[in-house]
């Protein structure tokens, strides 16, 4: 789990279309950031999909597992120092097979750094 160290939610709501808003805020200092990259320091790619599955846990109630990406686009490096505020716009919907339909796109007020389109399952060993 990347929330609480990593990053902080700073809000949470509820759009009109269904979707759900939130504002997170990264940890610039987190340590990862040491070797991910000396002196440039980048959001790891893995950790913006884990970001994603969080929020979406958390707007859900529920434990998940991503389950399929069918397609995730990187567009941008998010470096904390320049971009540390981030907006995450998560559209949902839960299907017959019990899988969760998941959109979302990582962005700020300029930019898009990330797009994804997957499947998360519920996680029934917790």
């Amino acid at each position: 789990m990347l929330r609480g160290d990593f990053y902080e939610i700073t809000h949470l709501s509820h759009n009109q279309d269904g979707s759900m808003l939130a504002g997170i805020e990264i940890n610039k200092g987190h340590e990862i950031f040491n070797g991910h990259f000396p002196g440039f320091p980048v959001v790891p790619g893995v950790c913006m999909i884990q970001i994603i599955k969080e929020v979406a846990a958390e707007i859900t109630g529920l434990k998940l597992i991503l389950s399929k990406g069918d397609n995730i686009k990187f567009l941008r490096l998010i470096n904390p120092d320049l971009d540390p505020s981030l907006m995450i716009r998560i559209q949902h919907k839960e299907q017959n097979d019990g899988l969760i339909k998941t959109e979302a796109r990582i962005y700020n007020q300029e930019y898009t750094f990330l797009k994804f389109k997957g499947q998360f399952s519920i996680d029934h060993t917790h």
